[in-house]
Formats: C-alpha cells, sequence, structure tokens
C-alpha cells in the first residue's frame, strides 16, 4: 500500500519552509515600486495565492496609529551596533493551524537571553536560559522532544557588520542534537527509516539555515541597506536549498517599509519602522522539489501524480530601530497550501505556521 500522501506532503513542505524561505535575498535594486494601493500599484492576479501577511492579527504596537502617519517619503539608512554585553530577553510563540483538519493543539511559547560577547574578529550570540511554556496539554513523548531539543537552543557566530556566519561549535552542536533526537526514538527500526533524511538535515549547511533564520529577520536582511519609507520594492532570485546541495527554487520577492512609528527601550521612546518582506516559491519547481525530498527519503516512492498542486508562502514583519537595529517585535508566516490524490479521491492541504517573538532590553 502507498504511504498516506497528505502527512508525508506536509511534513516534506514543513522542512522546506524551514530552510528555504528566510534566508537573507539579495539587495532589492532599483527603484521602490509604487506604494500598495496607489493608483500606479495595479491589482494583483486573484488567481495567485498571496503570500500570508505578517499583520493579519495587528499584533504590531505603536504609540502612533497608521492614520498619523505621513506620506512623506524619506530614505531610511538601516545600521547594526549592538554593543558587546548586551542582553535582549525574546519571547517567541509559536501556533500552527490547519483550517480543514482537527485542531493541531495550542500555542507554545519559548523564552530564552539573547547576550553580545566578543568573539576575536566576530561576535558570539549567547542564548542563555531556554524555557518552554505552553507544553503541559502534550503527550509525554511531544513534551520531551521540546524540553530537550529546546535545551540545545545553539549559540551562533555573526560579523561586526551584522552578517550571519554560523552556528558556534557546530559539529560539537550537531553531535549532541543527534543523540537527543536518536534518543527519543521508541526503537531502533525507525533509526534505520529516517536516517538519509536526518543526515541531511543535520548537516551543517541545513542547520546554520536553520538557525539563521531569526537572525537575518531582525539584522541580516536590513544591516547596512538604505531604503525609502513606503518603498515597495519587487525581486526575484533563485534561492539555494540547503538540503539539496546544488539545487534552487525561484523566489519572488515583495519588501514594504512602513512610516516611522514610536517604540520604548530602556524607557526611552525610540525611533522604529515595520519592514515587511513576502515571498512566493514558484509552484511548479516547488511540486517537483516535494516530490523529490519525498522519493528520496521516503521508505516507498510515492506514485507519480500524487501532488497535484501545492503553493508555498512566507511573510516576515518586523518593528525595529533603523539606528542600531533593534528589535521589539517579529511575526514570520509561513503558510502551504496543495492538493494531492490519496485513496483515489483529491485531497485538500492548508497549514499555516506562525511565529511572533517579542523583544525586551536589560
Amino acid at each position: 500500500m502507498w504511504p498516506r500522501v497528505l502527512p508525508l506532503v506536509s511534513a516534506a513542505a514543513g522542512c522546506f519552509l524551514l530552510v528555504s524561505g528566510c534566508v537573507a535575498p539579495g539587495e532589492p535594486s532599483g527603484e521602490p515600486a509604487p506604494r500598495a494601493g496607489s493608483a500606479d500599484a495595479g491589482q494583483a492576479d486573484p488567481a495567485v495565492m498571496q503570500a500570508p501577511r505578517a499583520d493579519d492579527s495587528a499584533d504590531f504596537e505603536s504609540d502612533q496609529s497608521d492614520s498619523e502617519a505621513t506620506d512623506a517619503s524619506e530614505p531610511v539608512p538601516f545600521r547594526f551596533a549592538w554593543p558587546v554585553g548586551l542582553e535582549i530577553v525574546a519571547s517567541t510563540t509559536r501556533e500552527r493551524s490547519r483550517p480543514r483538519n482537527r485542531a493541531t493543539g495550542g500555542p507554545i511559547t519559548l523564552t530564552y537571553t539573547l547576550r553580545m560577547e566578543d568573539q576575536g574578529d566576530d561576535l558570539r550570540i549567547r542564548v542563555a536560559a531556554p524555557e518552554f511554556s505552553g507544553i503541559a496539554e502534550r503527550d509525554a513523548g511531544t513534551t520531551a522532544l521540546l524540553e530537550q531539543v529546546g535545551s540545545l537552543v545553539p549559540d551562533f557566530i555573526v560579523t561586526r557588520s551584522g552578517d550571519f556566519k554560523s552556528i558556534a561549535d557546530v559539529e560539537d552542536y550537531t553531535k549532541r542534537l543527534r543523540e537527543v533526537l536518536v534518543a527519543i526514538l521508541p526503537e531502533a527500526g525507525q533509526l534505520d527509516a529516517i536516517e538519509p533524511l536526518l543526515g541531511s538535515l543535520l548537516s551543517p549547511a541545513v542547520l546554520n539555515a536553520m538557525a539563521s533564520e531569526e537572525w537575518n529577520a531582525i539584522v541580516g536582511n536590513l544591516a547596512d541597506s538604505e531604503l525609502d519609507t513606503y518603498g515597495v520594492y519587487e525581486f526575484s532570485e533563485a534561492t539555494p536549498i540547503p538540503v539539496f546541495p546544488g539545487r534552487t527554487v525561484s523566489m519572488n520577492y515583495v519588501l514594504e517599509v512602513s512610516g516611522f512609528r514610536e517604540c520604548v527601550r530602556g524607557g526611552r521612546p525610540r525611533r522604529c519602522v515595520e519592514v515587511e518582506i513576502r515571498s512566493e516559491a514558484d509552484p511548479a519547481e516547488v511540486q517537483q522539489i516535494i516530490e523529490s525530498v519525498l522519493n528520496a527519503f521516503g521508505t516507498k516512492p510515492i506514485p507519480a501524480g500524487s501532488i497535484t498542486r501545492l503553493e508555498l508562502a512566507n511573510s516576515i514583519r518586523v518593528l525595529t530601530e533603523p539606528d542600531g537595529l533593534y528589535p521589539h517585535e517579529l511575526v514570520i508566516s509561513k503558510r502551504v497550501r496543495g492538493t494531492a490524490i490519496e485513496d483515489g479521491r483529491e485531497q485538500t492541504l492548508e497549514q499555516l505556521d506562525r511565529k511572533r517573538t517579542t523583544y525586551t532590553y536589560r
């Protein structure tokens, strides 16, 4: 019997979203596109899935409403300037929803401290005191997995200009992570079945791509750039897929900058802006890649034509101080939507993963 297609597609798409959508894109070039909603902006094709907007639930708080913001555009330089010794408490809440399926459990929150340290010519971001909440209602196996993997949030190295370099001591981290994952597998046979996938996911390229996601969202995508307030930049790029070295997927990006907002750090008002990067992958390429993942790492190949449509979209929205790139809030949304043939019938898959992080400065 063929393996159940939809759960496999969901898992494979989740892995793909982890390592493909939030790698820092190239510098946007050219003049900003017309501001969304202007007479020159044009209309979006309703047949094309739109990337999920990170502000759908109005998480971003500000002392200045949109109605108070001025329409005047001005260039804004973004410069990374975290001092050694800086400590930031980050609180990340993750949620997953599948509108056409049963509930996937409540939100899980991970709170941890980011500490800036010297590391030779570079800087080390030390991740300290990770602590989970919201896992009490889950089964014992899931709770053990979250607690053990959560305790292994890696430190990482960045340049003094804000570029992500790598996980600190990546070989040691990979070894410890593998030990945890192997220990929670109840049967030895399971390890043999997933060994090819485990080896790929624990490669330095994939682990670094996953570890860099949040850093690129709050710093790497913006450091040393200059963008216009109310600017809308559109560009395309072939994005590498770490789980498949040498392969890329075509991504279409829209980068949109809001006007200035007031935020507070250290008890003082600061000048912030909101920046959103939306991206959509080419559906045909995504379908081919997901089928490759399933056939390369699954215990059995899936039937040809099982996946009839698959669309992936991401959105990153950050509220930050341009001068220093001190983040205040980050929302990352990742959506997969598609159809597959299962038991002779066409089934619909839809899944939205959402991660919201707030930052408090000590």
